[in-house]
């Protein structure tokens, strides 16, 4: 039940941070932080550190190639901020498995 708890702890923390600085919207930290702590809390520090490998090297690149995808915002419209569909997309199946 600890590691539960230090997960919901540690998956809040990293939703909050990436909330400000904009990886993510409401809905998607408020997903991350479900999301993250079944991850963390039940996969333990081996899942927890390939999901936030994941989660920023994809933020990363997202700003990275930014301004080459200015031109797909009329089509694709999200930009780089990740909403709660996203983080389910991206990391359900972790979830799943953990």
């Amino acid at each position: 039940m600890p590691q539960l708890i230090y997960g919901f702890l540690l998956a809040l923390l990293i939703a909050f941070l990436a909330y400000r600085a904009h990886s993510l919207n409401t809905s998607g930290a408020i997903a991350a932080t479900i999301t993250g702590t079944i991850v963390f809390g039940v996969g333990g520090l081996p899942w927890a550190i390939l999901l936030l490998a994941f989660f920023i090297t994809s933020s990363g690149l997202s700003r990275a190639f930014k301004k080459r995808k200015q031109g797909l915002d009329e089509k694709y419209s999200k930009g780089h901020e990740r909403d709660a569909g996203q983080v389910f997309g991206n990391g359900g199946v972790a979830t799943f498995f953990a």
